[in-house]
């Protein structure tokens, strides 16, 4: 996941803009075994410490850990292609990266705390 902020002279508007129509073809384009890729884009704060502006998730469809993979799908050059045009638009000095793993609860168990006996 990464946690991205815009540069202070764009507008949340052409942050999402450009995120969208430049920015996101551009590294669907070139990043190997991406599977899914999702902007999620703040629309709303509920605390003082909420800093970025997009919350990016990578997903990859990889055999083994991803930490194994990363010199492969992180090449030098893709990384030099990429930059060049996050500093058109993103914060690159606020950017925070974040390897997470996936807890996720059953549909089926998401009601069971409502129906408490009485």
């Amino acid at each position: 996941m990464l946690l991205v902020s815009k540069r202070p002279d764009v507008s949340v508007e052409e942050f999402r803009r450009h995120y969208e129509e430049i920015h996101a073809p551009l590294a669907a384009k070139h990043l190997p075994h991406l599977a899914k890729y999702v902007r999620n884009h703040v629309v709303d704060r509920f605390g003082p410490d909420v800093d970025c502006h997009v919350i990016t998730e990578f997903w990859y469809d990889l055999e083994g850990p991803w930490r194994d993979k990363r010199v492969e799908l992180l090449r030098q050059d893709l990384l030099d292609l990429f930059a060049k045009d996050e500093e058109t638009f993103m914060d690159r000095a606020t950017m925070r990266v974040l390897v997470v793993e996936e807890g996720e609860t059953p549909a089926g168990d998401l009601s069971a705390g409502a129906r408490r006996p009485s």
